[in-house]
C-alpha cells in the first residue's frame, strides 16, 4: 500500500506515499505529465546503428524546440519569460517566497535551468563522439556555456526574492533575452543535421 521514493533534495529526499497518491500523480494531466505511461524495452534484434540514427533524432528534437506548440515552450517561452518576469515581480505579494522557491526548483528540483543544459551538453558531446558530426560538438559547447547562464538566472531569482530589488529582475530579463537567442541558434545548428 506504500510506495517508497527518493527525490531531489532539498524538496523531499527519501520519502513515501500511498500507492493511490503515486497513481494519481502519474495520471496527472498537462504538457509535461507522464499520463501513466511506462515502457518495457525488449531487444528483439540487433541494436540499430546509433551513428546512423542520432542526427535525425536530435534534429527532430530541435525542431520541437524551434517550433513550440505554444509560446511558453522552447526559445519563444524563454523570450516570453524575459518580459513576463518583470510583471510577475512587480505584482507579487510574496516575492521572497516565490522567487527563492523558483530558484530552488530551477536548479535543484528538476524543472530546468542549468542542470538540464549541462546534461544536454554532455549528451551532445557523446553523440559527437559516436558520429563525428561537427555541429554536435559546436552545440555541446554552446549548451555548456548556456547552462552557466541558467544557473546565474536561478541565482538572480534568489537574490531578487531575498532583496526585493527589481534591478536583479532587470538583469535576469536581459540574460533570458540573450539565452533565448543563443538556444535558438544552438538548436538551429542541430535542426540542420538532417536537412
Amino acid at each position: 500500500d506504500t510506495a517508497y521514493m527518493v527525490d531531489t533534495q532539498p524538496s523531499h529526499g527519501a520519502t513515501q506515499t500511498s500507492l493511490k497518491s503515486l497513481a494519481d500523480a502519474r495520471a496527472e494531466k498537462g504538457p509535461m505529465a507522464a499520463k501513466s505511461l511506462s515502457y518495457t524495452l525488449k531487444q528483439t534484434g540487433p541494436a540499430p546503428d546509433l551513428a546512423a540514427i542520432l542526427s535525425g533524432a536530435i534534429a527532430r528534437n530541435a525542431r520541437g524546440f524551434l517550433n513550440p506548440p505554444i509560446k511558453n515552450f522552447g526559445y519563444a517561452g524563454i523570450a516570453k519569460t524575459a518580459v513576463e518576469i518583470k510583471k510577475w515581480f512587480k505584482n507579487s505579494s510574496n516575492a521572497d517566497y516565490e522567487f527563492t522557491t523558483t530558484a530552488m526548483i530551477m536548479e535543484k528540483a528538476g524543472t530546468g535551468g542549468g542542470i538540464f543544459r549541462y546534461i544536454y551538453a554532455d549528451f551532445l558531446n557523446e553523440a559527437h563522439d559516436i558520429t563525428g558530426l561537427a555541429p554536435l560538438k559546436e552545440a555541446a559547447t554552446a549548451y555548456a556555456l548556456i547552462a552557466k547562464d541558467w544557473t546565474q538566472v536561478a541565482n538572480l531569482f534568489e537574490t531578487a526574492g531575498k532583496s526585493g530589488d527589481p534591478k536583479y529582475i532587470d538583469e535576469t530579463s536581459d540574460i533570458l533575452k540573450d539565452l533565448s537567442k543563443r538556444e535558438q541558434a544552438a538548436m538551429s545548428l542541430l535542426n540542420a543535421l538532417d536537412e
